[in-house]
């Protein structure tokens, strides 16, 4: 009996060893080549090869690290992130995956998350990639938007913004715009025509809090100062948002007040999205809005957007929006719909580039159709020009 056992043992022993051998081996082997393809740039054959690796449970630092700058080489940057955040996971200081993670969130266009790392770094590494969490003046920004309106009883709209953001520490911006809209409107009479001018300033603020690099809460007000004839009205809107905006993924959820004289309105909505599909980065995002007033929905608004990278520096956005856009507000309540031509139906699409560190480019084409506010029954086409520019300095 005690032969039998001192046996059993000994297999026991032996299998063990074997497996440990191979897994080591397989470590190894695993090491050697995502290394090798890591110094000579073979980027698709490291992802392959790194991912088959973590599905037979081999992972670890480096490992995430390769993967995530094979990835970052191929302007992936969403699915970098992910990688090196990973990588993070083993080792919370490393210099390297934090420099990688805070530039895959730059060049996504995510600067909170990126300053969010950057307040994780040293400051050997922070002086090294020109990061710094406190800045009165981080970027600053300017649109122009001239629209063609398809009658003799509209002038053509014109628009324009310029806007500042502030870093205050690595979770906290503060965005400030101030804008201005100007139209010529044409009322038929009985015996003549009555030419009323309709313009509006305005002012916003946008707070932004970031709790972790995906999650996000942000706040704004905006005011609205119209005049119309000879009458001047003012409008002030509060708004909240909670995004969760994860590298394969966002969701989100707002609300906004807005007071115009007696009038409340309250707008709320519900975000989606896909991020990074397939190699190209195709997303998609959907929003569906509802507004109410005290007592009653006045209406129901879908957007629908999807847009690809062309390249490394060129993304295209196409969009489309369904609903009565009549004091609709979007991208945080930033802008807000309340010309006195509602908008039934718009679609458009929008190029951006990045031509550098410091410079962004956007210019969008945009289809209207408007009601005239005499008869909804009537409406007119509207064409959209609109360009815009950023600066990070």
């Amino acid at each position: 009996m005690g032969t039998k056992i001192r046996n059993i043992i000994a297999v026991l022993i032996l299998v063990w060893v074997n497996g440990y051998s191979q897994e080591a081996t397989n470590f190894s082997k695993v090491d050697s080549l995502t290394y090798s393809y890591y110094l000579n740039g073979n980027w698709d054959s490291l992802i392959s090869k790194g991912n088959d690796a973590i599905g037979q449970n081999i992972d670890y630092k480096f490992l995430r690290q390769r993967i995530g700058f094979a990835f970052f080489s191929r302007s992936q940057y969403g699915k970098a992130q992910k990688q090196f955040s990973k990588a993070l996971t083993f080792d919370s200081f490393d210099s390297f995956s934090l420099k990688y993670l805070y530039l895959s969130y730059l060049y996504d266009g995510n600067d909170d998350a990126a300053s969010l790392i950057a307040g994780k770094m040293n400051r050997e590494t922070k002086e090294g990639l020109g990061a710094k969490l406190f800045k009165p003046i981080e970027s600053i920004e300017a649109e122009y938007n001239f629209k063609y309106a398809g009658t003799r009883l509209r002038s053509h709209p014109q628009y324009f913004n310029i806007g500042l953001n502030s870093r205050i520490g690595s979770r906290l911006s503060l965005f400030q715009m101030f804008s201005n809209y100007a139209q010529t409107i044409t009322v038929r009479l009985p015996a003549t025509e009555r030419y009323i001018s309709d313009k509006q300033s305005e002012y916003y603020a946008l707070v932004k809090f970031s709790f972790s690099a995906n999650l996000k809460l942000k706040t704004a007000y905006h005011f609205l100062n119209s005049s119309y004839s000879m009458t001047t009205s003012s409008a002030h809107l509060g708004y909240a948002g909670f995004f969760a905006d994860y590298p394969t993924f966002r969701l989100g959820t707002e609300f906004s007040l807005m007071n115009i004289e007696d009038n409340h309105i309250t707008q709320t909505g519900l975000i989606a999205g896909l991020k990074s599909i397939g190699r190209a980065g195709f997303y998609l995002t959907g929003s569906l809005s509802v507004l109410m007033n005290a007592d009653s929905v006045r209406s129901v608004i879908y957007d629908q957007k999807a847009g690809i990278r062309l390249s490394s520096k060129t993304w295209l956005e196409g969009n489309v929006t369904f609903g009565n856009l009549s004091d609709f507000s979007e991208f945080s309540a930033m802008y807000v719909y309340n010309t006195i031509d509602p908008t039934s139906f718009r679609c458009g699409s929008t190029l951006f580039l990045f031509p550098g560190m410091h410079i962004s480019l956007w210019f969008n084409f945009s289809y209207e159709r408007k009601d005239f506010y005499e008869n909804i029954n009537y409406h007119y086409n509207q064409f959209s020009y609109l360009g815009g520019i950023k600066w990070k300095i």
